[in-house]
C-alpha cells in the first residue's frame, strides 16, 4: 500500500478513503506518509489534514508512540503553518488522547 502513497499530495478524498480501507489498522504505513509529507513541506496540506482526521489516532498511538509522536512534534515545529491548522492539529491531538484515556477505562 505505501507505494500508492508515493504521489500522495495528488489523490483525491476517493482514493485516500480507498487508501484508508485497504491500509485498514497498519498506522505505521499512514503515519509515515504523514511524516514523509511534513519533511517535504513547512505546512500542512489538505491531503494530510484529511488523513490525520481519518485515521484511527488512537490506535496509532498505541501501536507506534514515537513515530505518532514524531508526526505531532514535527507539525508543532512547522515554519509556514497556518494558525487554522495549528489549531486543528491541537484539537485533533486533544481528541486522540482523551481517546487513549477512555480506552484505558474500559
Amino acid at each position: 500500500i505505501a507505494r500508492y502513497f508515493e504521489n500522495f499530495e495528488k489523490l483525491n478524498s476517493v482514493q485516500l478513503n480507498l487508501m484508508l480501507t485497504l491500509g485498514g489498522s497498519n498506522c505505521k504505513v499512514f503515519l509515515q506518509t504523514v511524516q514523509q509529507n511534513l519533511d517535504i513541506k513547512n505546512h500542512l496540506e489538505e491531503n494530510t489534514n484529511y488523513l490525520l482526521e481519518r485515521m484511527n489516532l488512537a490506535f496509532c498511538i498505541e501501536t507506534n508512540n514515537e513515530l505518532y509522536t514524531e508526526v505531532f512534534s514535527t507539525i508543532s515545529n512547522l515554519t509556514d503553518i497556518s494558525i487554522a491548522d495549528m489549531i486543528f492539529a491541537f484539537q485533533l491531538s486533544t481528541k486522540t488522547q482523551r481517546s487513549v484515556i477512555s480506552r484505558k477505562k474500559i
